[in-house]
């Protein structure tokens, strides 16, 4: 019978290295990891836990008493298919905060939420479920975050922000108070939005600066 306290790593990219701390720090015992890859290296070890095998095993470890999984997948796609496998199959996706984040006992989280080091969730903030918020990020009062987002490091959501589904932030970038953004946007690093993204899939980069004072 597997402990209690197990926990399966989906991924074996630089993101494991990630969520591989973030789990310890979140008193779970690392089973093993499972490469998104069926052509998995055998003899792969990441921060001295084994790569036990592809995507192709999760449910027999299900099947054997391994309840608890984590995705440790940055590419919102993938990892949204992969959540969906692991919930199809049964298993339990936790929320992994770290335990230096501040999560306010207004805020709502899902499941499966992947919440770094010194991040910042505010009041009567909604979060949906497999989101990555990345090491210092900000989510702000009143913001709700859809499903599969990932907010890279230091990139802070303002007041009222609204952002949908599979999208991505860069890191240090700012969304202003009140800004809506749709399904699939990408933004780049250190961007700053300032008015509402309407177009699923749109691409936003760069910071241009303009003199409102002389």
């Amino acid at each position: 019978m597997n402990d209690l306290n197990d926990i399966v790593v989906i991924g074996c990219g630089g993101h494991s290295r990630f969520v591989i701390s973030m789990a310890l720090d979140n008193k779970f015992s690392i089973k093993g990891l499972l490469d998104t890859k069926k052509d998995f290296d055998e003899s792969e070890t990441i921060m001295g836990y084994k790569v036990i095998g592809s995507l192709d095993l999760a449910n027999d470890l299900y099947q054997k008493g391994s309840k608890y999984a984590v995705i440790a997948v940055g590419d919102n796609i993938l990892r949204e298919n992969i959540y969906q496998k692991l919930i199809d199959i049964g298993f339990n996706t936790p929320n992994i905060v770290h335990s230096s984040a501040y999560v306010d006992n207004s805020s709502s989280l899902g499941e499966a939420n992947v919440i770094g080091p010194n991040a910042v969730i505010g009041s009567k903030v909604k979060i949906g479920n497999n989101n990555i918020i990345n090491t210092g990020a900000i989510i702000e009062h009143q913001s709700e975050l859809g499903n599969g987002n990932h907010l890279s490091l230091s990139a802070v959501l303002c007041g009222n922000v609204s952002i949908s589904n599979n999208v991505f932030i860069g890191a240090n970038s700012t969304i202003i108070e009140n800004i809506s953004i749709s399904d699939d946007v990408v933004i780049g690093a250190g961007t700053t939005i300032i008015h509402n993204i309407e177009k699923k899939g749109a691409l936003m980069v760069g910071n241009k600066a303009r003199l409102i004072e002389k």
